[in-house]
């Protein structure tokens, strides 16, 4: 049987965050169409970087080591918040003692995905990888995200332009290994860079760069 758990960061003022009874709902509508029983699926809301590990060590306790932990909330290059404070990337230090009390809680080969916006971005994103990847001492791989835009159509000036995200994972392998992390759809083609280069150059002789 494997675990796999979601942790969604929730902070109680001014945000719009799922609540307690959302986060249960959740849980067991992934639980009714769960793929395969061999499979155990928990979603948790968090409001602290403190309150995670609890979290996840409550459920090792009842369950077992956890195979995937997926943790959900706002991200940056590098960053990633958890509930009211930041998870990763304060400094060095927090960052490894989150790690050191997170390892024993995961399976040896256990994924750690990191789910916020962009976390695995430039030479932040592949730094914060690599720095988990020896905190877990290889035995967890830990992957990030990185958005790549597809620009779809551009008016006769290429000022406006549709667009589309698509989220890529990169793992802390691929950061050890320094592969290419910008990597685009497949629908993204030479046209769509010399339009951006034509638009831009629009906006320079219009004052507007």
């Amino acid at each position: 049987m494997t675990i796999h758990i979601l942790v969604v960061g929730h902070r109680p003022r001014g945000h719009k965050m799922p609540n307690d009874s959302e986060i249960d709902a959740i849980a067991a509508l992934v639980a009714q169409h769960a793929p395969s029983k061999s499979q155990v699926f928990f979603v948790r809301s968090c409001e602290s970087p403190d309150k995670l590990v609890r979290i996840v060590r409550e459920i090792a306790a009842k369950h077992g080591l956890i195979d995937t932990l997926d943790l959900y909330d706002h991200g940056a290059g590098g960053f990633l918040q958890m509930g009211d404070a930041l998870l990763f990337g304060r400094d060095d230090a927090t960052d490894l003692a989150i790690a050191e009390q997170l390892r024993p809680l995961l399976t040896k080969g256990a994924r750690l995905r990191l789910l916020g916006c962009d976390t695995a971005t430039g030479a932040a994103g592949r730094k914060l990888l690599t720095k988990l990847h020896a905190a877990f001492g290889g035995d967890v791989t830990v992957l990030g995200t990185i958005a790549s835009i597809t620009l779809s159509q551009f008016d006769e000036l290429g000022f406006r332009r549709k667009h589309f995200e698509e989220l890529y994972l990169y793992s802390s392998w691929e950061a050890i290994r320094d592969e290419q992390a910008n990597r685009r759809p497949p629908t993204f083609d030479e046209r769509d860079d010399a339009l951006i280069a034509w638009g831009r150059a629009q906006r320079q002789l219009l004052g507007q760069a």
